[in-house]
């Protein structure tokens, strides 16, 4: 199977879970702040991933580098909300 198509299938399927985790959340819905912000966080991360393995003009280095750092970044900051796990906090990031 060529790289790019393999890719693409994988993502799908982390798409459909993405789909499935988002669904089945446990959002209030009357203050959703903290749940809009780390469901929000998850779907920009697949976003950047799908333009990432979709586009084969991304794979140069010198374009990926561009998408990959702010990847890194949100990973690392909605791994600290999560372990925080302050509302308050997460609700900041709106």
């Amino acid at each position: 199977m060529h790289l790019q198509q393999g890719g693409i299938a994988a993502l799908r399927q982390l798409g459909g879970a993405l789909r499935e985790r988002q669904f089945g959340a446990d959002i209030d819905p009357y203050d959703s702040g903290a749940g809009k912000v780390k469901l929000g966080l998850a779907a920009g991360q697949w976003r950047l991933l799908r333009y990432i393995v979709t586009d084969l003009a991304m794979w140069a280095e010198h374009r990926t580098s561009f998408l990959i750092r702010p990847m890194a970044d949100t990973r690392i900051v909605a791994g600290w909300l999560v372990t925080r796990s302050e509302p308050a906090l997460t609700t900041r990031f709106v």
